[in-house]
C-alpha cells in the first residue's frame, strides 16, 4: 500500500502510484498543512495576515504588518546592543 506517491501519468488508468517520497514532501507540503491547520498561538506565524510563503515553504513577514515591525525593531535594538 502507498500512503502517499506520485502519477507519473494522471491520464493512464489502472496504474498503482509510484512508492517513493519526494524530499521536499516532508519539508515543505506538511509543512505548509501544519501552518495552514494549526492554531496561531501554537506557532505565531499568522498566514492569512502577515506573512507568505517562499518557494522552500519559509515563512516571511509581510512589510507594514505588526509582526514585521516587532521583527524590525527587535533586529534594530539587536544591532545597537552589539555595535
Amino acid at each position: 500500500a502507498t500512503a502517499y506517491g506520485s502519477y507519473p501519468d494522471v491520464y493512464s488508468t489502472g496504474r498503482r502510484p509510484d512508492d517513493r517520497m519526494e524530499s521536499f514532501f516532508l519539508a515543505e507540503t506538511l509543512k505548509y498543512h501544519y501552518l495552514l491547520q494549526a492554531p496561531v498561538q501554537d506557532h505565531g506565524i499568522d498566514i492569512l495576515q502577515s506573512h507568505v510563503f517562499n518557494t522552500e515553504a519559509h515563512p516571511m513577514s509581510l512589510f507594514g504588518t505588526a509582526r514585521f515591525n516587532e521583527l524590525k525593531a527587535k533586529a534594530g535594538a539587536g544591532r545597537s546592543a552589539s555595535g
